[in-house]
C-alpha cells in the first residue's frame, strides 16, 4: 500500500528533478568471531537505493529501498524501507513520512539513521513548521515507530525494542542581540515488552537501571510495560564579542520499568573562541537519568571519536544516562603549512558504589557511595578505591598536520592515549566491627601454622606405620626361620629377603627404598597442596576488599602521508602503531596489605596497521593492507596465551564515470569497533574472501 501511495504522489505533481543514489554491497567468505575462537562461512549481500524528488509545486520525496538477504547487520529487507513527503512554502514547512530531525544538540530528540551501526530511532508521523514572523518559529511532531537496539555491540541482529508514541511542541525566538532562544514539550510513551524484562534484570551488576530493577522488582511481577515520559526542553546560542556558548536544559519526568515516576534531567553548555591566533572550544555535560530507557535522544557524546584505524577500535563506550564531563580542543596555525591541535576529554558516572559487608553475618549486605573527596582525582586516575567506583574515563590526543614541498606532501602524525574503566561491579568492603586487626591476623596466621604442621605430620606418620608393618613382616620371617627352623637351608635373613621378593617381586632393601621415596613425593606433594589451601584459607579469612572491575590503557600512534604528483595521481600511507593493556581485576586486599591477585587477568597487545594507496590519474586506485597483532595473556602472573595474528589483503577501485564506482576486495580484515556518536556496533573479523562495492549517483 505505502508503494502505490508513493508512486501515485509521484505523479500527481510536476516532477522537475529526480536523483538516485545506490550502494550495493557483496562479501564472501569465513567470519571471525571471539578474536579468531569462532570461524563459520560468511556471506552478506546489501544493496541500499535513496530517491530523491524534487517537484515545482514545493514537494520533495525521498525514500529509500533496501534487498539485502542477508545484511552485514540486522535482519533480511526486501523492499521499500523509509519514506518521506515535504512540502515547504515561505510560511511553513511539512513533512509526513518516517521522520529524521534535531532539535537542539538532541538531549532530548536527535532521531537519525546510520548503516554502519544499524542505528534508525525515527519515528513515523508528522513534523511541521511554521514561520509567523522573521525571529520566530513554530513547530510540531506527532507520530510512532518501534525502536531496535542491542543488547551487546557484538551481536549481529537487535534483541531489544521499544514501541514509541510521541507529540512535541515548541518554539524558536530570536531576540536579536541577546541570542535565539528555544523551547520545547515533548511527550513520549514507550512500550516494553515482557520478553524484555529479563535482560534489564541480569544488568544488575553494571549499571544503576539493572541494579535498581533487580532490587525493586520480582520474577513474577514481570509483565508488558508501558513507560510514560514528559520532558521540557530549553536551550539557548550567542555570542558575546569573540565568544560563542550554547546552552540546553532538559528536565525529564519518567517512569521506571514496572515503577513510578522520577525526575531527571541533562545539561549540555559549548563555549568557544578564537584568541591571539588559538582556537578553543570547551564542552561540558551532565546526563542524569539513570533509569530512564533512551531512544529518541542522542545528546553530544563530549570526547573525540577516533577517525584512525587502529584507535577507533577501542572508543569510549558512552553512558547517555549517566555521565558527566568535560572536553577542550586547542587549535593553532603555526604557520600557513603546519597546524596543531590538542584535544582532551574526561567523564564519570555520578554515583561510586560498594557493597559493605559484615564479617560476622556474611548474609548482611548494604550497599553504600563514595563521595568525590576529590574530583581531580578522577582526572588523573589515581586508581584508588573512589576512583574505580565511577568509571573514570580520560583521554588525550595531540596531532601535527600540513603541508610540505611546495604542498605536494600532506602529513598528519598524532599520538593518543586513552584510560578508561569501562566494567566496575561493587566493590566488596568487609566490616570486621571492633575486632582487634593485629591480633586477629596473628590468630589467623598461627592457627594456619599448626594447621599445616598437623597436616605434614600426618604424612609422616603414615609413612612410619607403613615402614614399621613392613618391617614387622620381614621380622616374622625371620623368626619363622631362626625359631621354627623353616629355612630351607637358608640363613634367617637369607629366608627372611627370599620371601619378600617371592611375594612383593622386590627386594626388601629396595621395598624399604620405595617407602621413603614415596614419602618424600606425598610430603611434597602435600606441602604444595597446604600452601594453595593456607592461600586460599588465609585470603578468606583476612579478605578486606575484593576488587571486580576491568580497565584499559590503549596508546595509539596514527600517522597518514600522501604525496601528489601534480599530474593527479598520488600515493598516500596509513602508518599505525598500538599499545593496549586490559587489566580484568579480581584482586583481593587482605587486612595485611598483601593482594591475592591470582584471579586477575591481564592482557597485552602491540597492533601495527600499515596500508599503501597508488591513485592513478586515469581514475583507478589499489591498496595494500597490513593489519598485526601480538598479544600475551597472563592469569594470576602466568602466561596462558601468546599468540601473534595477520591480516592481509588488497583493494581495486575503479570509477566507472563521474559518478559510479566500484570496488574489489580480497584478503582478510580484523574485525573491530566502530561508532557513531556513541552508538557502536562490532564489524566481524574477515578472513579469506572478497568484497565487491559498488556506488553510483545518477
Amino acid at each position: 500500500m505505502k508503494i502505490f501511495l508513493i508512486i501515485f504522489l509521484s505523479f500527481t505533481f510536476t516532477q522537475t528533478d529526480t536523483n538516485f543514489s545506490l550502494e550495493s554491497k557483496f562479501g564472501e567468505g569465513t567470519n571471525i568471531t571471539n578474536e579468531g575462537s569462532t570461524e563459520e562461512p560468511y556471506i552478506y549481500f546489501e544493496n541500499i537505493l535513496d530517491v530523491n524528488m524534487q517537484f515545482s509545486s514545493g514537494v520533495s520525496l525521498w525514500s529509500q529501498w533496501e534487498y539485502s538477504e542477508p545484511p552485514i547487520f540486522g535482519v533480511n529487507k526486501n523492499g521499500l524501507n523509509k519514506f518521506y513527503f515535504e512540502y515547504s512554502e515561505d510560511l511553513y514547512n511539512v513533512k509526513v513520512g518516517d521522520i529524521y530531525t534535531l532539535y537542539g544538540r538532541g538531549l532530548s530528540l536527535n532521531m537519525v539513521i546510520s548503516q554502519n551501526v544499524d542505528l534508525d530511532n525515527s519515528i513515523r508521523g508528522l513534523e511541521f513548521e511554521f514561520y509567523p514572523l522573521d525571529y520566530l518559529r513554530v513547530f510540531s511532531l506527532v507520530g510512532k515507530g518501534q525502536y531496535d537496539y542491542r543488547t551487546n555491540p557484538a551481536q549481529s541482529i537487535s534483541d531489544r525494542w521499544v514501541n514509541n508514541r510521541v507529540y512535541s511542541a515548541g518554539v524558536d525566538y530570536d531576540f536579536n542581540q541577546l541570542g535565539i532562544f528555544q523551547m520545547y514539550f515533548l511527550n513520549q510513551s514507550s512500550e516494553i515488552d515482557e520478553s524484555m524484562m529479563n535482560l534489564y534484570n541480569n544488568e544488575h551488576l553494571d549499571t544503576r537501571l539493572g541494579k535498581e530493577f533487580y532490587d525493586r522488582v520480582t520474577y513474577e511481577e514481570y509483565r508488558t510495560d508501558t513507560l510514560s515520559s514528559k520532558i521540557i526542553n530549553l536551550n539557548w546560542t550567542n555570542s558575546i564579542g569573540p565568544i560563542d556558548y550554547y546552552f540546553e536544559y532538559s528536565g525529564n519526568n519518567y517512569s521506571k520499568l514496572l515503577g513510578d515516576n522520577t525526575d531527571g534531567y541533562k545539561i549540555y553548555g559549548t563555549l568557544s573562541t578564537y584568541l591571539a591566533g588559538f582556537g578553543i572550544t570547551y564542552e561540558y555535560k551532565d546526563y542524569n537519568e539513570p533509569y530512564f530507557i533512551q531512544s529518541l535522544g542522542g545528546a553530544p557524546i563530549v570526547y573525540r571519536e577516533s577517525t584512525s584505524i587502529l584507535g577507533s577500535r577501542y572508543n569510549h563506550s558512552m553512558n547517555f544516562n549517566d555521565e558527566i564531563g568535560h572536553q577542550i580542543e586547542i587549535q593553532y596555525a603555526i604557520n600557513e603549512n603546519l597546524n596543531w591541535m590538542l584535544n582532551a576529554s574526561q567523564s564519570n558516572s555520578h554515583v561510586g558504589r560498594y557493597l559493605s559487608i559484615d564479617i560476622d553475618s556474611l548474609a548482611n549486605e548494604s550497599t553504600q557511595s563514595y563521595i568525590h573527596s576529590n574530583p581531580f582525582n578522577l582526572v588523573f586516575m589515581r586508581g584508588n578505591d573512589e576512583d574505580l567506583a565511577f568509571k573514570p574515563f580520560r583521554q588525550f590526543y595531540t596531532e601535527f598536520s600540513g603541508y610540505a614541498f611546495n604542498n605536494h606532501l600532506f602529513f598528519q602524525v598524532g599520538i593518543d592515549h586513552l584510560d578508561d574503566v569501562f566494567k566496575y561491579h561493587d566493590t566488596k568492603v568487609y566490616d570486621y566491627g571492633d575486632i582487634n586487626i593485629d591480633n586477629y591476623i596473628h590468630s589467623v596466621d598461627s592457627s594456619l601454622s599448626i594447621w599445616n604442621i598437623e597436616e605434614l605430620n600426618l604424612v609422616t606418620e603414615n609413612y612410619n606405620n607403613n615402614q614399621s608393618d613392613f618391617i614387622d613382616i620381614w621380622n616374622g620371617y625371620f623368626e619363622a626361620c631362626s625359631i621354627w627352623g623353616l629355612c630351607n637351608n637358608l640363613t634367617p635373613e637369607e629366608y627372611a629377603n627370599s620371601q619378600i621378593l617371592e611375594y612383593y617381586g622386590i627386594s626388601y632393601e629396595d621395598s624399604l627404598a620405595n617407602l621413603l621415596s614415596n614419602y618424600e613425593i606425598n610430603y611434597a606433594i602435600r606441602e604444595n597442596e597446604l600452601e594453595a589451601e593456607s592461600i586460599n584459607a588465609r585470603t578468606e579469612n583476612l579478605k578486606s576488599k575484593k576488587y571486580e572491575y576491568t580497565e584499559q590503557t590503549v596508546i595509539t600512534l596514527p600517522m597518514r602521508f600522501s604525496w601528489n604528483f601534480g599530474d593527479g595521481s598520488s600515493i598516500s600511507t596509513y602508518w599505525e602503531h598500538q599499545w593496549r593493556n586490559v587489566n580484568a581485576s579480581h584482586d583481593i586486599l587482605l587486612l595485611d596489605g598483601t593482594i591475592d591477585s591470582r584471579l586477575t587477568n591481564i592482557e597485552n597487545y602491540y597492533n601495527q596497521y600499515f596500508s599503501i594507496s597508488y591513485r592513478h590519474p586515469k581514475k583507478w586506485s589499489i591498496t595494500l593492507f597490513y593489519d598485526g597483532e601480538t598479544h600475551d595473556k597472563k592469569l594470576g602472573g602466568e602466561i596462558w596465551s601468546d599468540k601473534y595474528n595477520d591480516w592481509k589483503g588488497a583493494d581495486f577501485t575503479f570509477d566507472m564515470n563521474s559518478s559510479s564506482q566500484l570496488s574489489i576486495f580480497y584478503g582478510s580484515q580484523k574485525g573491530g569497533r566502530i561508532c557513531a556518536n556513541g552508538v557502536c556496533a562490532d564489524q566481524p573479523g574477515f578472513k579469506d574472501g572478497f568484497k565487491l562495492t559498488y556506488r553510483s549517483f545518477f
